[in-house]
């Protein structure tokens, strides 16, 4: 069959398409055979036993292969009915060709065809339409050739994959393992996407198959289904990613070709993508923490820590002063951005791993902080406080004071560097024997900004006791004790008694704390300024509105008592009249002391024979969760739902108490964008149907079926929520079924279209999960969902009730109640069967003509 141009194969592929694959068409098939000789035979051991049908899909290939070949093979020229021709005829040949148990000789022809179409440079139609509508299945017959014939030679096929981008191969291999076939040959597909992985930029192709998402998306809260499948979507990524493929040497030799991939990805402008992968680093620093610090911590926080170096490691040129410089401005700025997604991340991961990891960097980052604070217009301002507020407020106690302590007394001494304004009005690093220099008003304020009122306590009690250990004569003017010093008065000053009224939430914690100031402030009596200020910040604790905070048993106020004596004793006046300013002072002191003795005393008495009771540490946790939820920073907030939901998971009573308030948390929280709110509101909703199951399923449905008082994407959330917990019930849903099933009746009569496919939903899904549970409302669900399939006008609507006929139709039969399965079924069936003849919209069709297959599995019904 010889053409001129690809208009002339396209005649002849419109004459063959009609006849092929039709029995009662043969004769006219042959009659079109038998005059055109067909090159594509020419090899073949065995052509003269070739079916008609089979000699029409060669011919077919014959054509195809004329216009891959020809001049105008891009098809720029085709129209829309010549590219569809186009497009059926490659269906046909893939089709009898290499899915319809096809003879070897045939499929032999058609795989090595079809492959040298894909392979093509530059990529013709032809090939074009093989690939984005036919690989997985060229790929699955190589795959099942692989299986059956393990001594094969596979070169063909390895070509084949090297030539094909990592998105195709990803999404052929992706379809190959969700169908279901043979066990090896899912087996061989994974070994495949592996090798996808460990490509260069593979760990991209990975999130984006995985995901669903593209470099075109933008925020995944405006596909509303994306967040809603966001925690199981993650936990698959996480089982692949995570997972060391076979064919690498080892674990470190897999995870050093992947992390720089996670954490470039962890900066993605897809917000979905950088979350995802921020995830991924988190939960590789809690399961491989010796192995992430090297491959993650040390690669994100390097451009901070190059504030320790006094020579660049890299050649990054010099600044206007000829400084060497030893970290840019992009790379501090991904490191910043890095660090808010992970911290953010780390909400979804137990553990406190990252907080350790980060604290080697935590003084290089508050020096960043110092000076963004001098310079309003920088962008790093916010997030570098953020990094900082979230480590404080997170970190555990020993690294939080580790760093502070190294902030303030050490870590400058040892800096030969500075940061300063770069070139494109950033920060950059840049060499300086001078230095930098510890500004005790920002450290102070960042404290304050913060609001780490326990953690400031903490820290300006440890002063204390430096203080008190000082040999001051010996070290009298040394920069250390200077530091101390207006350190211990400044904190004093900006946070007062909240400094020991807050730095616990345990009565018997405060009260140690206050004695420990009281023993520190005290000790060194010659100190008059110290000690006067000590005992008004004491006075004020004890008399002012917060001394309720404080419990002093007969041990605490004893030592409280002696301690004064003391320093009372130790400040004598010569004559009652005071002629001179110390005088003045002394007088100042030994009043204070009186007026405290009596308040010691009188407090005393008071809470001995008080018989109130202590806030239990259950309520202490509450009011944690909702001070953090009540702030702004993402972290915190996950940070708080969290405490919540293992509250509720106690089984405490203050979770029992406070539950209208826990459960209106979570439920707010499902309409918020951020993914980590929404997933950790998700978690917290589980807990409560675990614990409380009717008290959240009436919670639940109160707003789900809220008409005028929630939007309706709102409303929609609930619905997957309340999708989730039918799902997690199983057989179990009867006992609840009061509280879910007359709320979701009423909104199958909603206004909003989208409610109404939303409790159709429902109802397919609980018919499937536990049928019998429709039981007293099954045959009014049948003329609801009988007039919809007449009536609505809603394509989608429709749709939605021949998916909830299947799982009911499925429910039915699996459960057989009350012998009236053979009614519902049947009513089942004949909808089906009318929207099948009648629908007008083919997908719905085609829908209700699949599941009326499906169900002959099931045997007769």
């Amino acid at each position: 069959m010889t053409r001129s141009t690809s208009k002339e194969a396209i005649k002849d592929l419109n004459k063959l398409i009609p006849l092929i694959g039709h029995d009662d068409k043969k004769a006219q098939l042959d009659e079109i055979l038998v005059s055109k000789p067909i090159q594509f035979t020419h090899n073949l051991q065995s052509k003269h036993h070739l079916t008609s049908n089979e000699r029409g899909i060669l011919c077919l290939l014959e054509a195809l292969n004329d216009i891959h070949q020809s001049a105008d093979a891009s098809g720029d020229d085709l129209g829309l009915r010549d590219r569809n021709t186009i497009l059926q005829a490659v269906q046909l040949c893939v089709e009898f060709g290499l899915s319809s148990d096809p003879s070897q000789e045939l499929e032999s022809r058609s795989l090595t065809v079809l492959t040298q179409w894909t392979m093509c440079s530059p990529e013709t139609l032809v090939a074009h339409t093989v690939i984005q509508h036919h690989l997985s299945t060229l790929y699955a017959s190589y795959l099942k050739m692989m299986v059956t014939h393990p001594n094969l030679n596979i070169d063909k096929f390895e070509s084949l994959f090297e030539t094909q981008t990592s998105a195709r191969s990803m999404t052929a291999l992706g379809s190959i393992m969700s169908s279901n076939t043979n066990a090896n040959i899912h087996k061989l597909a994974g070994q495949y996407m592996s090798r996808v992985l460990i490509r260069p930029n593979g760990m991209k192709t990975v999130f984006d198959f995985l995901l669903d998402i593209s470099d075109d998306d933008d925020e995944p809260a405006e596909n509303e289904d994306r967040t809603g499948m966001g925690e199981s979507r993650l936990e698959s990524l996480a089982k692949v990613v995570l997972t060391v493929p076979s064919q690498m040497e080892s674990a470190v030799a897999y995870f050093k070709l992947i992390c720089p991939q996670l954490i470039s990805i962890a900066t993605s402008q897809v917000k979905f993508r950088a979350q995802a992968a921020s995830y991924l680093l988190a939960l590789l620093l809690e399961k491989r923490p010796k192995l992430s610090e090297k491959l993650v911590m040390k690669p994100i926080l390097e451009p901070l820590v190059r504030l320790n170096h006094s020579m660049p490691l890299l050649d990054l040129g010099f600044d206007l002063d000829g400084r060497h410089v030893l970290a840019d401005e992009a790379s501090i700025e991904l490191c910043i951005k890095r660090l808010q997604n992970l911290l953010a991340a780390s909400s979804l991961v137990a553990g406190d791993r990252i907080m350790t990891s980060m604290s080697q960097a935590i003084p290089a980052l508050y020096y960043l902080h110092q000076y963004v604070t001098q310079t309003p217009l920088s962008s790093l301002n916010k997030p570098v406080l953020e990094v900082l507020t979230v480590f404080f407020n997170g970190a555990p106690s020993e690294h939080s004071q580790s760093e502070l302590h190294r902030i303030a007394f050490d870590f400058a001494d040892n800096v030969n560097a500075v940061f300063a304004p770069g070139p494109s009005a950033g920060v950059w690093i840049v060499q300086d024997d001078d230095g930098i220099t510890f500004d005790k008003d920002v450290f102070v304020q960042l404290l304050q900004k913060m609001n780490v009122v326990p953690v400031a306590a903490t820290f300006f009690l440890s002063l204390l006791e430096m203080y008190t250990g000082l040999d001051v004569a010996e070290v009298a003017g040394a920069k250390k004790t200077t530091t101390l010093l207006s350190l211990i008065a400044s904190i004093m000053d900006a946070f007062r008694e909240d400094l020991l009224l807050k730095s616990s939430t345990s009565k018997t914690t405060i009260s140690a704390n206050t004695l420990r100031f009281a023993k520190s402030m005290l000790s060194n009596t010659s100190d008059t300024e110290l000690v006067s200020m000590g005992l008004a910040l004491l006075m004020s604790l004890l008399a002012g509105q917060g001394s309720d905070a404080i419990v002093l048993d007969g041990k605490t106020a004893g030592e409280l008592l002696v301690l004064l004596r003391t320093v009372y004793n130790q400040h004598p006046l010569d004559s009652d009249l005071v002629t001179d300013e110390d005088g003045e002072t002394k007088k100042e002191i030994r009043n204070m002391i009186t007026e405290l003795r009596l308040l010691i005393l009188a407090k005393r008495e008071i809470d001995v024979q008080a018989s109130l009771m202590a806030e239990s540490s259950s309520e202490a946790v509450f009011v944690e969760a909702m001070q953090e939820i009540r702030n702004d920073l993402i972290p915190l907030r996950a940070r708080g739902m969290n405490l919540l939901r293992h509250l509720i998971l106690s089984r405490d009573s203050v979770g029992d108490i406070k539950f209208d308030i826990i459960a209106g948390v979570f439920l707010d929280f499902l309409s918020h964008d951020d993914s980590f709110l929404y997933l950790n509101a998700i978690k917290g909703i589980s807990a409560l149907t675990d614990v409380y199951p009717n008290r959240s399923l009436v919670f639940m449905m109160k707003r789900y079926q809220a008409e005028n008082t929630y939007t309706l994407h709102y409303r929609l959330r609930m619905g997957e929520a309340i999708l989730q917990t039918i799902q997690r019930m199983g057989d179990v849903f009867p006992k609840y079924g009061s509280e879910i099933l007359h709320g979701i009746l009423l909104v199958l009569h909603d206004e909003q279209a989208e409610m109404r496919s939303s409790a159709i939903s429902l109802i397919g899904q609980i018919g499937e999960t536990c049928s019998w549970g429709l039981l007293p409302f099954i045959y009014q669900i049948l003329d609801y969902f009988s007039n919809a399939l007449r009536i609505e006008a809603r394509v989608e609507t429709r749709r939605g009730v021949v998916f909830a006929l299947r799982g009911l139709l499925i429910g039915v039969v699996q459960s057989r109640f009350g012998g009236i399965e053979l009614d519902v079924s049947q009513r089942v069936l004949n909808e089906l069967k009318l929207v099948s003849l009648n629908d007008q919209d083919e997908l719905t069709k085609g829908h209700a003509l699949h599941i009326l297959k499906e169900m002959k599995e099931y045997g007769p019904i």
